[in-house]
């Protein structure tokens, strides 16, 4: 469905699959690994379920929201601004990038070259249904209010692993919350359900 799609399918051309960017800020080591990068955008391939047989676009926005894949948007686009720095640092390329045939190199430079001079790389989600109906829709991930949340999402996450690290070190980080009790109105509205 994704190669025969006269749209989609250009989403896994003219790029490189399965891209991972490593880098420290602020002494901590972060990583992403891109499905698909172009010179101008990263592509991330979804699959999704549609158990209760929603539309197709309220099916994508419901998976979107519960695998808050807004949050990995935002972190990936992070990561690319970061692969960015590196390739506009073309002369260390063959420090920085590791290929089993080295033959791949100059495509690889002119690459970095295309990539490091994009002002604003996009985002694109490629979801596929599964089942019997494997239908495929790609959508574009825009920087709005929900950016903004993932973008403070990341930023807690961040901040909930420096203190961890500072508490706990290189011991096991346990939840050390106090025992409380299970109140009926936290529970959801079908619990008593026969």
């Amino acid at each position: 469905m994704i190669e025969k799609h006269p749209h989609i399918s250009k989403c896994f051309q003219g790029g490189h699959p399965e891209v991972s960017v490593i880098w420290t800020e602020d002494e901590l080591r972060f990583k992403a690994r891109f499905d698909y990068l172009k010179p101008r955008a990263i592509v991330d391939l979804k699959t999704f379920a549609n158990t209760m047989n929603k539309p197709i676009d309220a099916a994508i926005y419901s998976a979107m929201a519960s695998g808050k894949y807004h949050i990995q948007a935002s972190f990936y686009l992070r990561a690319a601004e970061q692969a960015k720095r590196l390739c506009l640092r073309a002369d260390h390329c063959e420090e920085t990038v590791f290929f089993d045939d080295k033959s791949f190199l100059p495509a690889f430079k002119h690459f970095c070259q295309e990539f490091g001079q994009c002002e604003e790389h996009g985002f694109y989600f490629v979801f596929q249904q599964k089942g019997i109906a494997p239908l495929a829709r790609g959508k574009k991930y825009e920087r709005g209010l929900v950016h903004g949340a993932a973008e403070a999402a990341i930023e807690q996450a961040i901040q909930r692993y420096k203190d961890c690290i500072a508490k706990y070190g290189s011991e096991p980080w346990v939840d050390d919350a106090q025992i409380d009790s299970l109140y009926d109105e936290h529970y959801p509205p079908w619990t008593c359900d026969i």
